[in-house]
């Protein structure tokens, strides 16, 4: 099964499509985002929306670092993930045992 079609994935993986979400908005066409360019969904049906075409979005994470170096990434993108990414309950081991 893959990931784009669980209907309600694990809380985990959902958890680390909203931080690509976030990470993506303004960068990403297919990411809804309003006059701040913060996403208005960053849940599962963004996510989905997000891997409609999987190649893009692979292509997008690959360059993801050239636009950070690039300064095209704003600062938001990051700090919308600030939570997530404190919660101890988002690491590796947990997120590696959900998606296999």
């Amino acid at each position: 099964r893959t990931i784009k079609a669980f209907a309600t994935p694990p809380k985990e993986i959902s958890a680390v499509f909203s931080c690509v979400v976030n990470l993506l908005a303004t960068l990403d066409d297919s990411i809804d985002v309003d006059k701040s360019g913060k996403p208005k969904d960053t849940g599962w049906k963004q996510s989905k929306i997000l891997m409609q075409v999987p190649q893009k979005l692979m292509e997008k994470l690959a360059n993801f670092k050239d636009q950070i170096d690039k300064g095209q990434v704003p600062p938001y993108n990051f700090r919308a993930n600030k939570g997530t990414l404190n919660d101890p309950n988002f690491n590796k081991e947990k997120i590696q045992k959900v998606s296999s």
